[in-house]
Formats: structure tokens, sequence, C-alpha cells
């Protein structure tokens, strides 16, 4: 190799060797310096919607959320339909005066079905059908006793309503067919009578007036058809609602109009709509809502409470109105089938915390998750004032009554039903399905 050769391979190598070095230099004083490492940072989600419990000493940021059902067994989810175990019933006041009666009483331990109160004489009498057994009691307060009226026929019982007349629609599971509800009419006690039993319709969605009139809705030919019956005279039945939407939900007690809903969801636009159940009266459509909701009325006042959900607002809301809709009260966060009206007092259960979106590894959604039998709440029992807004909180788990008289201090109320006479509520604790009484202090 010559010197020249030499020379110009190594001044190409030198060459090369300096732009590398400057580069380098230019890219180190050029470039931002590396970002700091910080500590994670904490998981962000949703503010904690305002449950309209603040003022009423409920805080709910000291209450644990609601938590999924698990399987006992297995301690994994239970997605199977869930009823309550059956349990041997004994009650839990045996008070003999009512100077001594404690104003909170559990009457039946369950698992309760249905119900129906009625005075008799200064005591209050309820009519109790058991589900499962399908066994059907009454129930005498003050002093308290509980009579075993009649065996139940169907093991698989579900639902029941005892009727002024003496009878009981009872809705039970079909051990033939399954996922067929089935339905019939036996006496409420088969004392002295002797066993009858009429069959009914099947898989049907019921309401009833808490006398003698039942309203059921059954789909025929992929329609709804709601039909009232007075359980009387069950000959004498009217069509009174016919739809293409099947799934209608109903409620009438004490109201003059039966009241249908959709499902209340938050996955669907919801509807409601006010029947006439003597078939006269157009049906009405009291509001159509931006997305799942349902709707109670006040028989005495014609004041409503609605629920309807946002998609924007996880937890949604529920206010009174009227039925021209130009007024508007808050309640709390809660659901129309966990409140009873009479004189413009709405007595409602509210849950003291929405459960977050993840809860325990699952997704939930309020309210369907609570529907679905996914989660259950803790609920605090007020007063509300349709016409001033003034609440006033009568129950609470943290109460001590709770504490001594409940097996567990959680209710999650269902089918709360005021008195006539306003001065007591009662309910069913979703949680156990027991049957209780409270004393409204002052009464409604």
């Amino acid at each position: 190799m010559t010197p020249t050769k030499r020379f110009t391979i190594a001044t190409i190598v030198f060459l090369v060797f300096f732009a590398l070095l400057f580069a380098g230099i230019y890219v180190y004083f050029s470039s931002e310096p590396p970002a700091p490492k910080l500590p994670p940072a904490e998981p962000t989600g949703p503010a904690t919607p305002s449950l309209g419990l603040e003022n009423l000493g409920v805080q709910p940021s000291q209450i644990p959320f609601s938590q999924p059902i698990l399987d006992d067994e297995t301690g994994q989810r239970d997605d199977r339909v869930r009823t309550a175990p059956l349990s041997s019933n004994t009650g839990d006041a045996s008070t003999e005066d009512k100077e001594n009666t404690p104003r909170l009483i559990r009457l039946f331990k369950g698992p309760t079905a249905g119900y129906r109160i009625a005075k008799k004489g200064d005591r209050w009498e309820v009519q109790v059908v058991e589900q499962g057994r399908g066994n059907r009691y009454i129930v005498q307060t003050i002093p308290y006793t509980l009579t075993l009226a009649a065996r139940g026929e169907f093991t698989r019982t579900i639902e029941g309503y005892p009727f002024e007349s003496g009878e009981a629609l009872i809705l039970y599971e079909s051990a033939d067919d399954e996922g067929v509800i089935r339905s019939a009419f036996v006496p409420f006690s088969t004392i002295g009578t002797g066993p009858s039993v009429q069959r009914f319709e099947d898989n049907i969605r019921v309401a009833t007036n808490n006398k003698n009139l039942l309203f059921f809705m059954q789909v025929i030919e992929n329609k709804s058809v709601g039909v009232v019956v007075d359980v009387a005279n069950p000959s004498e039945t009217r069509v009174v609602w016919r739809s293409d939407f099947t799934s209608w939900i109903p409620r009438w007690g004490n109201s003059p109009r039966i009241t249908l809903h959709t499902p209340v969801t938050n996955l669907m636009k919801g509807f409601v709509y006010l029947v006439d159940p003597k078939g006269i009266l157009p049906n009405e459509q009291f509001t159509s809502l931006n997305s799942g909701g349902s709707a109670f009325m006040d028989a005495t006042t014609g004041y409503f409470a609605v629920f309807e959900t946002k998609a924007d607002n996880f937890a949604g809301k529920t206010y009174i109105t009227n039925r021209e809709r130009s007024t508007m009260v808050d309640l709390p966060i809660t659901l129309p089938e966990k409140c009873d009206a009479a004189n413009g007092i709405f007595i409602c259960a509210a849950p003291r915390a929405i459960p977050a979106r993840t809860l325990s590894g699952y997704e939930t959604m309020f309210p369907d998750s609570w529907y679905q039998g996914d989660i259950t709440f803790s609920d605090v029992i007020v007063s509300v004032n349709a016409a001033t807004g003034e609440k006033r909180l009568l129950l609470s788990p943290d109460q001590e009554e709770i504490q001594i008289l409940s097996d567990n201090a959680v209710f999650d109320i269902m089918h709360p039903q005021l008195s006539p006479d306003g001065e007591f509520l009662f309910f069913v604790n979703k949680y156990d399905m027991s049957l209780w009484m409270l004393q409204i202090e002052g009464g409604v």
C-alpha cells in the first residue's frame, strides 16, 4: 500500500470520528432533559354524587359501599336467581302493651313473598305469603301473634298477593317447564274451607289495589295486554291496556290510576303511562324520560315521585312533581318502588351510598345492578313534604334499636306500604326478605 493511500484512509477515519463526536455533542446539548420519575397518580373517577341526605345527619363517606352478592360456599360472584333461604318463623315482638312496644318490630322472619295489611279492632292484622314454601300466615300486632293459616300447595312460590275477599294469588316457578312462572288462586286460609286451587295465566306481571281488584299483564301474539279482574267476581274482566311493547312494569296500590313504566335501566329510553282501571278514561302518557326511569303517584294529592337515570350522571336523580310537571322538589336519590305516600308526604327508603362503577373487580351500573340482584343497599328512611320540600330522618341503621332487633343492621327496603291512618310503615327487607313494621312519630 502506497503512502498516499494510507494517508487517504487515515483522513477518512479521522473525519468520520470527529463527525460522530460533534453529532453526539449536538444531540446532548440540544435535547430536553429527561423527565423526573414521579410517583403514580392517585386513581380518579366521577365525583361522589350528592345523595340529598347531607342535612339529615347522614354522612355517605362514612358508609362502606354495597358489595356484589357472592356465593356462600365458593366466595365467587353468584349469577343465579337468588331466593332467600327457607327458615322457621318466630316473631321478635312479644310486647303485650302499646306503651312499651318498640317503634320498630320484625313481624315475620321471612322469606316474604307478599303481604296485605288490615285493621282488626285496635290491632293491625297482616296476611303474609311465605316465599318458597307458599305457606300463608296471619300476624297480629300488640300483642304479637303468628298463626299458620294454610300450608302451601306450591313449594316454588315467588310472589303472593292476598285479597280482601279471602283469596290469594300465588305466582310460582313451574317444576316441569323451566323458566315458566305459573299462577293460581287459592284460599288464604284453609281453616274450615278445605283446599281449592284455580289455575290462572302463565308468565304474568301483577299489581293490585290492596282490595279485590287485580291487574295483570300478559303477552299475546307478541303484544302486551293488560286486564283488570274483580277477584270477588272473577267473571268480571276488562281489557284496559294494549301495546306492542311487552315488558311493562305495573304498580297500583291505593292510586286511582295504574302506573305502567318501562324497565328502569341506563340502557334505554323510559316511558311512564297512567291507565284507568275502569277502562273509561283515555290512557295518559305521564312522561317520556331521556333515559330509564319510573314513577309512583300519591293517590291523595296526585303528586308523583319520579326517578330518572342520567347518562352524564351515574346516580341519576329522584324528585317529586305534579301532574303538569310545573313544580319540582328534590328527593334523596332512590327508586319510586322504595316509596309510599299519603297526604302529600312521601316516605322513602334511600341508599346511604351509591356503588362505584367498579366494585370488587366487577362492573356495576346504577340502578341496573340492584334490579339484577348484584348489589344491595344500606337504606335510611326519610319523609319529604311535597309542598315545602322539608325532609325528616325517620330511621337509620346506625340507631341502636336496629342493632338489637336485626341480625345484620342492613336494610335494603322494598314493598313499602303506609297504614291507612299514616301511623305505621310496613316494608320487606330485600337483604333477607323479612317483614317489618315502623311506627312513624307524629304520623303522616
